[in-house]
């Protein structure tokens, strides 16, 4: 086919329309096909966590003729297995790339340029504080009692799976702007209080 310069007319012929129509259609199947990568942040959970948490009865702080649940112990795995990603456009590489545990302080991995459009790297973090679990079986048992008296538990041992939220943040180069996304992490938890049963001081 030849092409050059045509005078205007206000025809158009059946072939035009057609090999218009196919590169239409060609060009809409290459866009909705094709597979784009994702960017941004990312955050995938490595294994289901079981934690174990012994309780004993102590007194409550602060409050007299009280008693509540307590961490029997202070040691323990409160580890958390996680895989933390960045990725970028296209023409951009990850200059960044931190993470932060709700209500936790900010960790960094990554801090300056690595010349790589994604990085993924595993960490091993803490979700969860002592404290947050202590709360969590207080919650769990009932909560404080009068002495004398006895726990509000009517079994030893309760599961409960424990929900949190993990901020990821990352910043390609050539952007001022940091990207966030939030990611929710469980761990189930099993809490036993050690104290149980007993009976109310006579």
């Amino acid at each position: 086919m030849q092409y050059g310069v045509t005078p205007s007319i206000a025809i158009t012929t059946l072939t035009t329309l057609s090999l218009a129509a196919a590169t239409m259609a060609q060009a809409s199947n290459q866009i909705i096909g094709s597979p784009t990568p994702s960017t941004g942040p990312t955050l995938a959970q490595l294994g289901s966590v079981q934690a174990y948490v012994p309780m004993k009865h102590d007194n409550c702080d602060g409050v007299v003729d009280c008693k509540i649940h307590k961490l029997a112990t202070t040691s323990g795995n409160l580890n958390m297995k996680a895989r933390i990603g960045m990725s970028c456009s296209a023409g951009q590489t990850v200059t960044s790339l931190a993470y932060q545990p709700e209500g936790q302080n900010i960790r960094r991995l990554i801090n300056g340029n690595t010349n790589s459009q994604s990085r993924v790297l595993d960490v091993t973090m803490q979700p969860f504080s002592r404290d947050e679990f202590e709360k969590a079986g207080q919650a769990a048992f009932g909560g404080s009692w009068p002495i004398p008296g006895r726990s509000n538990n009517t079994t030893k041992i309760v599961k409960k799976t424990l929900k949190k939220s993990i901020s990821v943040l990352g910043r390609c180069s050539g952007s001022a702007i940091t990207q966030m996304k939030s990611f929710p992490v469980t761990v189930t938890t099993t809490f036993e209080d050690k104290d149980f049963p007993t009976s109310p001081p006579r």
